[in-house]
């Protein structure tokens, strides 16, 4: 909805009493009234409105532009029926409490309520046919009127209820077509009837927005507040708001839908590559043959690298110095000239396989026989040492 600036002016003369519309005129107006204000300051924190009143010695503001509920509620209950309505007069009390309004950025917009025959200011009904000359002054005065709040910028609407009220509907429709600017004035009819006046009007184009679009705050039955669609056509823009009306709810609207967006498709980019990489996961596994194991040739000619002792090994006891023999008979005994069953192991499992094994086992059988030869020399050796020392 737009930024605006309402002067709600009612209808109090004595006309007000009728019980056509229940409980009667006077409290379905109030009723009314209120579902404005709240539809007005609801669709837009900033907008702002005001009561007065048109009956009685002189049009009267009871309450001026706010945002409080409550000082509209107080100023309807202080307001009193009597007296005769003076529109015009009314109408320009209303652009004059407009013009002075705290925010220039409002628009001005003046919502009437009439349930009395017009009142011409010889005191004759412009609705009747006892004064054609007064009639017809009246209907110039109020298109000349409805020019001035034209140039001003100040939209009207008209809601008219009862008989009488309806009675005036052709002299008013040429009113709102002198002030009508961009299709932004409206002229609503209510007749009597079992239902509720403000039910009616939740429904109508005064409060579904300009052309018939956006949504309006209606009331239910039990009297809460409720969102009402209403006139023919949707809404406008992202969520029902005009672009041209307030630019920048429109702009922080759609800054918000493109985070929006921007965020499902980083979500929709992030699962996109896991759900790939397992697919080509899954179809490699599938198709791809296992590895043949190759068993890596050996060259017959290269001679295996002897074992070298690791300290799991158990050591060897020095000879006995009169027998040649370890001391330590618990483990094996190797004799010179004569292969363990370890040096057999070893042997085999050094040796390799295929062609050429043979030649390449009798190279290593020539080696242990020349490592055990030498072994052995080592061990007379010793043996010679011990016997001098005892000798000496």
């Amino acid at each position: 909805m737009p930024l605006e600036a309402t002067m709600i002016v009612i209808d109090n003369s004595e006309y007000m009493r009728n019980g056509d519309y229940a409980p009667n005129r006077f409290q379905a107006q109030n009723d009314a009234v209120s579902m404005v204000f709240n539809s007005k300051t609801g669709s837009n924190p900033e907008n702002t409105c005001g009561v007065m009143s048109m009956a009685g010695q002189s049009p009267q503001v009871l309450a001026t532009l706010t945002q409080d509920l409550g000082k509209v509620l107080s100023a309807l209950q202080t307001n009193h029926i009597g007296g005769s309505i003076d529109l015009p007069t009314a109408l320009n009390v209303a652009q004059l409490a407009l013009k002075h309004r705290e925010n220039k950025n409002q628009r001005q917009r003046i919502v009437v309520f009439l349930g009395s025959p017009l009142v011409d200011p010889f005191g004759t009904g412009i609705g009747s046919s006892s004064d054609a000359a007064g009639k017809g002054s009246s209907e110039e005065a109020l298109v000349k009127l409805g020019k001035k709040l034209k140039k001003n910028n100040v939209a009207v609407d008209l809601v008219l209820f009862g008989d009488e009220g309806m009675e005036n509907e052709a002299v008013l429709s040429k009113f709102i077509e002198a002030t009508q600017n961009s299709e932004n004035c409206n002229l609503v009819t209510i007749p009597p009837g079992p239902h509720l006046l403000s039910d009616l009007l939740a429904t109508s184009p005064i409060l579904a927005g300009e052309g018939g679009a956006g949504m309006a705050q209606g009331m239910d039955q039990d009297g809460d507040f409720g969102a009402a669609a209403g006139g023919a056509g949707g809404a406008g823009g992202d969520f029902g708001i005009d672009p041209n009306m307030d630019p920048e709810l429109a702009m922080a609207i759609r800054m918000s839908l493109q985070e929006e967006e921007e965020r499902q498709r980083r979500e929709a980019g992030a699962s996109a590559p896991a759900a790939s990489t397992e697919t080509a996961s899954s179809s490699t596994s599938t198709s791809a043959p296992a590895p043949i194991p190759t068993e890596t040739p050996t060259d017959p000619l290269a001679a295996p690298e002897p074992a070298m002792p690791t300290s799991s090994e158990p050591t060897q006891a020095p000879p006995h110095p009169a027998t040649g023999m370890p001391s330590d008979t618990s483990g094996p005994i190797s004799v010179p000239g004569q292969l363990s069953d370890d040096d057999v192991d070893m042997d085999q499992a050094a040796a390799p396989t295929g062609a050429g094994g043979d030649g390449a086992g009798e190279e290593d059988e020539d080696e242990d026989e020349a490592m055990l030869r030498a072994i052995a020399m080592s061990m007379e050796g010793q043996e010679g040492g011990a016997k001098e020392e005892e000798k000496k």
